[in-house]
């Protein structure tokens, strides 16, 4: 679920934004998506519960915004 947000939210910002700025975002969410999508895949083989999968994704991604933000990498 989290992952088609993702897509929707990155095809929303090319169709209507289209800005230096905002494609480079857009192709980060694009980019974190399919990362998101393969997790997603590999986590359903070891985990049932749908709410222990989507908070796993979403430990991820708040993981990576937050190596982003404060450049730890």
């Amino acid at each position: 679920m989290l992952t088609i947000l993702l897509l929707v939210y990155a095809i929303y910002i090319l169709t209507t934004n289209v800005q230096a700025g905002k494609v480079f975002t857009a192709i980060s969410l694009l980019v974190v998506a399919v990362i998101s999508f393969t997790t997603d895949l590999g986590l359903k083989k070891w985990v049932k519960n749908y709410k222990k999968i989507f908070m796993v994704e979403l430990i991820i991604i708040l993981m990576l915004i937050i190596n982003v933000e404060l450049k730890l990498w």
